[in-house]
């Protein structure tokens, strides 16, 4: 009975053994590919952690390693060229920074939204999960959930914070030009001064009441010589003051002649590098 004990313990201690180095091979880029992810989902193996105060968040080492695979796959001479294990963290970093982000503003992506998006963007959609294959080199379903829903989430954070005035740098100057034009100056000597897209101010726009209802609405009530409030529009991201530059009738219907004020918005990795800037990242793997 005790050599059955003594032998029993031997077993127990080999196999942890060779579960211990297992691990460790793995940790040391010996094991990879299926086998390392097999590793990482059995053991609940973790890639890192964010220390943002005293709350620590692990990064798991399955998720790390499925989204370096995909970036390994992705024919994409960008990517191709880029370092690939930085390129993964970055990945890894943003994903839980807009997840984070998403749950504390109650953004936190739909299935419903991402198929709204794929309806309304493609069109042929057998014919882009074809195209996906042969072109990148990866799955359909991965494309989707590594850079469709990725990119989805990424808009509705931006949009978020955008639209909630946390470019502070961007809000401060187009509100130097509004001011600017209360006061009395000039819009166009306004728009030299704070015009980040010139465009916008030498070229122009015609629109009627029922052409682009987003951009219309801020100016349907302006004459002549007038100017809006502040609008974000989400394409160029950034803030314009919209002027009236003419009425003209066209076909017997009335128009405006638009110009704009444009100010670019924050971009979206400058708000993330502000996170990482506040939390400490510990890489294991």
């Amino acid at each position: 009975m005790k050599k059955r004990i003594i032998i029993l313990v031997v077993v127990l201690l080999i196999l942890a053994l060779s579960q211990w180095v297992l691990v460790r091979m793995v940790y040391a880029h010996t094991l990879t590919g299926q086998v390392a992810q097999m590793l990482a989902k059995t053991y609940n193996l973790k890639a890192g952690a964010i220390v943002e105060n005293d709350a620590e968040l692990k990064i798991p080492l399955l998720e790390y390693l499925q989204i370096r695979k995909f970036n390994g796959d992705f024919k994409d001479p960008e990517i191709q060229n880029m370092d690939l294990n930085e390129l993964t963290w970055n990945r890894v970093l943003k994903n839980h920074w807009l997840n984070k982000f998403a749950e504390e503003k109650d953004l936190v992506l739909s299935n419903e939204e991402v198929d709204q998006y794929i309806g309304y963007y493609i069109e042929d959609l057998d014919g882009f999960k074809q195209s996906v294959e042969n072109d990148f080199g990866v799955s359909y379903d991965d494309y989707k959930h590594f850079i469709i829903e990725s990119g989805v989430l990424e808009a509705k954070v931006y949009n978020y914070l955008i639209s909630n005035y946390n470019d502070m740098e961007g809000v401060s100057k187009a509100q130097g030009a509004y001011e600017a034009l209360e006061a009395g100056q000039d819009f166009y000597e306004v728009a030299k001064t704070f015009s980040e897209e010139m465009a916008f101010v030498e070229g122009s726009v015609f629109l009627s009441e029922d052409q682009m209802i987003d951009v219309y609405e801020p100016i349907k009530d302006l004459k002549v010589g007038e100017f809006s409030r502040i609008v974000y529009i989400p394409f160029p991201t950034g803030y314009v003051i919209w002027y009236v530059a003419s009425d003209v009738e066209e076909e017997g219907k009335a128009l405006k002649e638009v110009k704009a004020i444009f100010v670019n918005a924050l971009p979206l990795d400058d708000f993330f590098n502000a996170y990482l800037e506040s939390v400490k990242v510990e890489k294991y793997y």
